[in-house]
């Protein structure tokens, strides 16, 4: 199967400048936990996660209307091609041990996003099992 079979198209976006709270309400609105963050150039910076809110905002105690989502995102944006086939994308996400990954079309443009979720939906049992036993295995911690 392949990722852009997969992937949730054109998701909600938010700017880097765009407070915390903006993004949480886009998040319950579409029930997803993560959201791309763009910069003024259209670009893709960062990804927002809810962990990252729960981590780097609630847990450091910082108002959510007055942080900007640029300051508490994921700054590694990894990206994955939307006709790769769902193997390929679930082997960066082992490599890198993410949960999601931007989704772009031949010409760069993000046209999606998908998750963990959404692969094991496309992977063996056996593959997807794989998966997520891979990507849950705890990182070394930063430093």
């Amino acid at each position: 199967m392949m990722v852009k079979d997969l992937m949730t198209r054109n998701p909600e976006i938010v700017g880097s400048g765009d407070p915390v709270k903006k993004a949480a309400e886009l998040m319950e609105k579409n029930n997803v936990g993560a959201v791309p963050v763009f910069d003024e150039g259209g670009g893709a910076v960062g990804v927002l996660t809810d962990r990252d809110i729960a981590l780097r905002l609630v847990a450091g105690g910082k108002d959510p209307q007055t942080t900007k989502t640029g300051d508490i995102m994921s700054r590694a944006v990894v990206y994955c091609p939307d006709d790769a086939h769902a193997s390929k994308a679930a082997q960066i996400m082992e490599e890198k041990k993410i949960r999601r990954l931007l989704v772009r079309d031949p010409r760069g443009k993000v046209t999606g996003i998908v998750s963990l979720g959404d692969l094991a939906k496309g992977l063996s049992k056996d593959k997807a099992g794989k998966l997520i036993r891979q990507v849950s295995k705890p990182a070394a911690p930063p430093g």
